[in-house]
C-alpha cells in the first residue's frame, strides 16, 4: 500500500477489518513525508469504518496536527482559526497525547495562535476557547522529557489574556480567569507575576479578603521589594497603618541605593505623617535629596513640602538614622476622631467636603475598590484628620479619612 488509490481501495474492501497497525503505520510514514493532504484523506476514510480506535484517532489527530494547526500564526483569518480549532476536537486525544516530548500539544498551540488573533479585540472569546480546552492539557499533564510543565506558547498566551483583560474589560474581567491561569503556570516563573495581578485586582475591586487570600500564595517571596509594597498597600487599606508603614519600611531596606526606594518614600511619608511628623518631614527631605543627587526631577509640589518644612534641616534625621529606623517597630497610630457635618459632594461622586465647627472645610473621599455610597449631605460624621498636601493650591493640607455615619 504504497500509494493513496491502493491504501484508499484497502480501506473500502476491508471496512471495520483493517489492520490498524498497517493502516497507521502507512499513515505515520506519509505524514513523516509531508503527504499530510494524502494521509487526511485516507484516515478520515479510515475512521468511518472503526469511528473509536484510539490507535487510528491518535495518528490522524496528529496528521490534522500537522496540516492545520502547527501552520496556524497571527495572520491566519479568525475564522480559519475557530474552524481548525473546532475540528481538532472531534479527535477527542487522550492525556498521554496532550505534551509530546518533541512537539507542542495542539490545544495549547491552537490557544496561543488565537490569542495573537483575538485577545485584543475580543478577550470574552478566549475566554471561550480556554472554557473548551481539556483541563488535564492545563493542569495536570504530565511532564515532558526536559522537564518542563508548560511549553512556552501557554505561559506567553495567560501573560498576553492577562493584560488583555486589564487593557479592554478592566480587571473583573481578569478576576473571572484568576484560578485557571494560576494553575496553569505552576512551577513557572510566571506563576507569581499572575498572583500579582490578580492581588492588585482584587485590591481594585475592593475584595479585601480575596487579596489577603492570594498574597499568601505558596509561589510569593516573602522579602520581595515589590511585593512588600503590595502588602504595605493592602495592609494600610484594612486599616492597619503600622503594620503597613512596616511593610513599606523593609522594602526601602532591600535596596541599597534608594533607587527603587523614591517611589515609597511618598507614600511612606504621608502615612508616617499621623504616627510622627518629624520623621514625615525627614523623608519628605530624602526623597528630596535622592532626586538630586541623581539628577532626577524634582516636581513642584515636592519642592513646595520641602520649603514647608519649618524647622531647621539640621534637625531632621539624616539618611543614615533613617536606614536605623527602617530596622525599628513602628508605634500604635493615634486614631483621635472628630465630628462634623457632609456639606457638599464631589461632581465625579468619589468624595467631598466636611464642615467642621471652627476651622475650614475638610476634603474627603472614598477608599479605592470602595462600592459604599458616599454619605448624604447634611449627615453627621466622624473621622480622623490626617496631614497631606493640595497640589492645586500648592502647599500642606489636612483632610478627613476613616469617614463613618455617626
Amino acid at each position: 500500500m504504497n500509494t493513496e488509490s491502493e491504501l484508499m481501495h484497502y480501506i473500502q474492501t476491508n471496512g471495520a477489518s483493517i489492520d490498524i497497525v498497517e493502516v497507521t503505520k502507512t499513515l505515520y510514514q506519509w505524514r513523516r513525508e509531508g503527504k499530510f493532504d494524502v494521509s487526511f484523506r485516507c484516515g478520515e476514510k479510515a475512521l468511518e469504518f472503526v469511528p473509536n480506535n484510539r490507535k487510528l484517532l491518535d495518528c490522524v489527530a496528529w496528521i490534522y496536527y500537522s496540516k492545520y494547526v502547527k501552520v496556524v500564526n497571527e495572520d491566519t483569518p479568525v475564522a480559519e482559526c475557530l474552524k481548525v480549532f473546532k475540528n481538532s476536537r472531534r479527535f477527542r486525544l487522550h492525556d498521554n497525547l496532550l505534551l509530546s516530548p518533541t512537539e507542542f500539544d495542539p490545544y495549547k498551540t491552537m490557544a496561543f495562535a488565537l490569542s495573537l488573533q483575538v485577545i485584543k479585540r475580543d478577550p470574552d472569546l478566549c475566554l471561550q476557547i480556554l472554557a473548551t480546552i481539556p483541563r488535564t492539557s492545563l493542569s495536570n499533564s504530565p511532564k515532558n522529557i526536559e522537564g518542563k510543565s508548560y511549553p512556552p506558547e501557554t505561559q506567553t498566551y495567560f501573560v498576553r489574556l492577562t493584560k488583555a483583560m486589564e487593557q479592554t474589560k478592566g480587571w473583573s474581567a481578569l478576576w473571572e480567569i484568576r484560578d485557571m491561569a494560576i494553575s496553569a503556570l505552576e512551577g513557572s516563573t510566571l506563576q507569581h507575576w499572575i498572583v500579582k495581578r490578580v492581588v492588585t485586582a482584587a485590591i481594585e475591586l475592593g475584595d479585601l479578603d480575596s487579596a489577603q487570600k492570594y498574597a499568601s500564595h505558596r509561589c510569593i517571596p516573602q522579602n520581595d521589594k515589590t511585593w512588600l509594597s503590595l502588602f504595605a498597600e493592602l495592609s494600610f487599606m484594612s486599616g492597619d497603618i503600622p503594620k503597613a508603614i512596616q511593610f513599606l519600611k523593609r522594602s526601602i531596606a532591600q535596596n541599597k541605593d534608594l533607587s527603587f526606594a523614591v517611589n515609597n518614600l511618598k507614600t511612606l511619608s504621608e502615612w508616617m505623617s499621623q504616627v510622627d511628623p518629624t520623621i514625615s518631614e525627614s523623608l519628605i527631605l530624602l526623597e528630596f535629596q535622592v532626586r538630586q543627587r541623581n539628577g532626577w526631577p524634582i516636581k513642584s509640589s515636592l519642592q513646595a513640602k520641602v520649603d514647608a518644612i519649618s524647622r531647621p534641616h539640621s534637625e531632621l534625621l539624616t539618611e543614615k538614622q533613617l536606614k536605623e529606623w527602617w530596622g525599628g517597630p513602628v508605634q500604635k497610630v493615634s486614631q483621635q476622631r472628630h465630628t462634623g457635618t457632609v456639606k457638599s459632594h464631589l461632581s465625579n461622586g468619589f468624595g467631598g467636603f466636611i464642615a467642621v465647627d471652627g476651622q475650614d472645610d475638610l476634603y474627603f473621599s472614598t477608599p479605592r475598590g470602595s462600592r459604599d455610597p458616599l454619605p448624604p449631605i447634611g449627615t453627621k460624621v466622624s473621622f480622623i484628620i490626617v496631614q497631606g498636601f493640595d497640589k492645586k493650591k500648592n502647599k500642606a493640607s489636612t483632610r478627613a479619612e476613616k469617614v463613618r455615619k455617626e
